[in-house]
């Protein structure tokens, strides 16, 4: 009795294998692939912001210190409102992978993109002062803004170099706060940096 009692849940046992998943079964397996696909996604996006935002700050202190050095001994960045950008392409000092080049005929133009796509204006001889250049980053969200503008936070213009932040037309002096931040940081904006 207990061979045919086996035989008959081993044959049930296989019929069921034979029968393959139900309906639920593949809905389920849809379902969980579907969230653990958008999971991945939004890991790899909130990973690439992260990367952009530090690019952007290297960046910023890439260009500080290029032109500081490219400059040194100079008693100015040049005539009033000089853009820079040439002088720093030459030299090598902007990254490749932030450095455009067009050519329109003979003329060359050189002009440098952050990592979220919006351009980068580098001009010596700002503000009337032959000693301060300003480096502006165009078209930036309210997280770029903060994390370019958090290393100058309580930063004097001895210790930084840093004399003032212009958040698209709000300049505020150094050393700035971080409520300055917080409130002037918007989303598609010009922050721009003044050195000297």
């Amino acid at each position: 009795m207990d061979c045919a009692m086996t035989r008959g849940f081993r044959r049930r046992l296989w019929r069921r294998r034979l029968r393959g998943m139900t309906i639920w079964q593949v809905m389920l397996g849809v379902v969980l692939s579907g969230i653990a696909a958008l999971t991945a996604v939004d890991l790899y996006q909130s990973g690439q912001e992260a990367n952009n935002r530090n690019e952007s700050v290297l960046l910023l202190q890439r260009l500080r210190v290029g032109i500081e050095r490219t400059y040194s001994g100079d008693p100015s960045y040049g005539t009033a409102d000089t853009n820079l950008v040439p002088v720093l392409a030459a030299r090598g000092l902007i990254p490749d992978s932030a450095l455009v080049t067009t050519t329109s005929g003979s003329t060359t133009t050189t002009t440098i993109r952050h990592p979220f796509g919006g351009a980068v204006t580098v001009l010596g001889h700002v503000d009337s002062e032959p000693t301060h250049f300003k480096v502006t980053f165009e078209d930036i969200e309210t997280e770029v803004c903060a994390a370019l503008a958090d290393g100058y936070v309580g930063r004097t213009r001895a210790r930084s170099g840093i004399v003032k932040i212009d958040f698209d037309g709000t300049e505020e002096d150094a050393p700035v706060t971080r409520a300055e931040v917080t409130t002037n940081c918007a989303d598609d904006m010009d922050l721009g940096f003044v050195f000297g």
